[in-house]
């Protein structure tokens, strides 16, 4: 049986992609608007494996689209979190169009599974707009997809801080 396979697309340093990678999935590549953390992610190459290649550009279309079983991210959540301004929050905000680029892109790449990190904020006071991110996906690649949002809090996975998702 072969082993799962992933992209990172918007993940930061890949802490993300080191978890599917301990859980036995493959990733092929990194991609997205956010190449920031990227160098965090190349000198961790011994971790995260070196099958991967990386590609990053503010042209969502521009990103190579490979045939995979996920497409992760963490697409900065700043538009929804109560730590940012009034100006800056909502689904108007700026730091959307990372989520939207990160969506045009999983519509593309059509993989069976999507999964992104954001703040509980998204759950409540954005939960009109992730429908939305979801209709915009499955418009994209002509399937199905199913929205669940998982709460968590980093303590509860063995972190240092507070820090709910």
């Amino acid at each position: 049986m072969s082993s799962h396979t992933f992209i990172d697309c918007n993940g930061l340093a890949g802490f993300m992609s080191l978890g599917f990678v301990q859980a036995g999935m493959e990733m092929q590549s990194r991609t997205g608007t956010l190449n920031f953390g990227n160098p965090v992610a190349e000198v961790n190459r011994h971790h995260l494996g070196n099958s991967w290649n990386s590609f990053f550009s503010d042209d969502s279309s521009e990103w190579p689209v490979k045939k995979t079983d996920v497409v992760v991210g963490c697409p900065p959540c700043s538009g929804w979190s109560v730590w940012s301004g009034p100006a800056n929050r909502g689904p108007d905000s700026a730091a959307h169009e990372h989520t939207r680029a990160f969506m045009r892109y999983a519509g593309r790449v059509a993989p069976k599974v999507i999964v992104f990190e954001c703040v509980q904020q998204a759950y409540t006071q954005g939960r009109d707009t992730m429908n939305k991110y979801r209709l915009m996906v499955e418009e994209i690649s002509g399937k199905k997809y199913d929205l669940y949002h998982v709460k968590q809090n980093n303590l509860q996975l063995g972190g240092f801080s507070y820090r709910p998702r």
